[in-house]
């Protein structure tokens, strides 16, 4: 198959793996020593090489005021490779379809892509810039081509405006004909080159709670990666109503209880054993909850946070404000509640039980007592002698079933009273 080149700098295409790697959010390094450090936020577009869905990739859509002559749909005949493209047929008229995801100020990366045109079908590949209520700050062309034509690429790097907060990338076409759209791609930008696999994140006493990195699940950074892609196909496919973001004590929670107190919101529950704050930044760098539009998100985070912490309460703090400043970017309309960290260890004398109640003095400042709420149920887990019963947490930390039902018991009214229709 022929190709034709638009725009382009003519650089070697990276390899398939390191490619899905950069997706990922996978490490990079930058200079010289070799250290590796994490890549820059890459916007996350869902779906750009049509390898999931049967019919119409859901991600994409046909902007409004589309003539009613354009249809959209996948094609698996006609692509660059893999499993499908994506095709918009014209009948007369004018067509436009884009895809909307949020995006972090001042932050530069790669798009690139393939279009291939049938027939006299005029075609302008574009990116546009959104500000915080939506409104375009800033766009530009990728590419504009008169068909009919082979596969050609497009490819240029982008710099998000510090006044942008999303962006959307799409096509527009005029007249008769039929337009292949396929290997869309967002890349960090040249000069970072990606290592040759996933760079083992430093020890967590080590990770600052404000930086993002990559977590373990069972010690496999590669096993935490594909729980967390999971965990996004999941999102995508359900769109829930109220989202659980945390660590084990998320994860794990009690099936039964879940059942009687959540399963009726629909919730979604996101929690990945041994997640820090480094974790859960990063995953919402990489598109968590992109496109989503939850009315609850709870985040219940810090704990792992506390284990050999060299860096003090405030700092787990801000990482939570950070937290919460990334998920009101990406779902605006959401209220968000903080689960403050519960008490650790059963004894009574633990150096954990003073260090707990200062970590969650600093997350509480991240609530601002209205869409941002905190809550404490500490005390709920403790008897009259301040020790923590062993049917409630076993191992000083974790929750047993009857755990679990002490904090559904005092979550729950929250919840709901936060979801009652005003």
């Amino acid at each position: 198959m022929e190709k034709k080149t638009a725009r382009s700098s003519h650089r070697k295409s990276r390899a398939g793996f390191l490619v899905a790697l950069a997706a990922a959010g996978a490490w990079a390094q930058p200079n010289p020593n070799g250290a590796n450090t994490a890549l820059p936020y890459v916007p996350r577009l869902r779906n750009g090489s049509m390898e999931w869905g049967i019919k119409t990739p859901e991600e994409w859509k046909l902007v409004k005021g589309a003539s009613e002559g354009v249809s959209l749909r996948r094609d698996e005949k006609v692509k660059v490779d893999g499993q499908a493209s994506l095709r918009l047929i014209s009948d007369y008229g004018e067509g436009s379809v884009a895809q909307r995801m949020s995006a972090e100020p001042g932050t530069t990366f790669k798009i690139s892509g393939h279009v291939r045109i049938e027939g006299n079908l005029w075609t302008q590949v574009w990116v546009q810039f959104l500000g915080e209520s939506g409104q375009p700050v800033g766009s530009m062309n990728l590419l504009v081509v008169e068909g009919p034509v082979d596969w050609i690429n497009f490819e240029q790097d982008l710099t998000v405006p510090e006044d942008a907060r999303e962006l959307k990338v799409g096509f527009n076409t005029v007249g008769p004909g039929s337009i292949w759209v396929d290997r869309i791609r967002f890349e960090p930008v040249p000069g970072m080159s990606l290592s040759p696999e996933l760079a083992t994140p430093p020890p967590m006493p080590e990770q600052d709670p404000i930086e993002p990195y990559l977590g373990r699940f069972q010690g496999d950074t590669e096993v935490w990666l594909s729980v967390h892609e999971r965990q996004k196909r999941l999102l995508q496919a359900t769109n829930p109503k109220v989202v659980f973001l945390g660590d084990s004590i998320t994860e794990l929670w009690d099936e039964r209880v879940w059942a009687r107190y959540f399963d009726k919101l629909g919730a979604a529950n996101l929690g990945i054993r041994g997640d820090r704050t480094n974790q859960l930044i990063y995953r919402l760098q990489d598109g968590l909850l992109d496109g989503l539009s939850p009315e609850l998100v709870i985040v219940a985070v810090g704990a792992n946070n506390l284990w050999k912490d060299q860096f003090g309460a405030e700092r787990t703090g801000e990482a939570v404000k950070l937290i919460v400043s990334k998920v009101q970017q990406r779902c605006p309309k959401a209220q968000i509640l903080i689960v403050g960290i519960f008490p650790t260890d059963r004894n009574p004398d633990s150096a954990f039980r003073y260090v707990v109640p200062e970590f969650n003095k600093a997350i509480s400042k991240a609530a601002d007592g209205q869409r941002v709420r905190f809550v404490d149920f500490g005390v709920k887990f403790l008897d009259p002698d301040k020790s923590i019963p062993k049917a409630l947490m076993p191992d000083g930390l974790h929750l047993g079933a009857p755990g679990y039902e002490v904090y559904a018991k005092n979550l729950a009214p929250v919840v709901y009273a936060i979801l009652k229709p005003k």
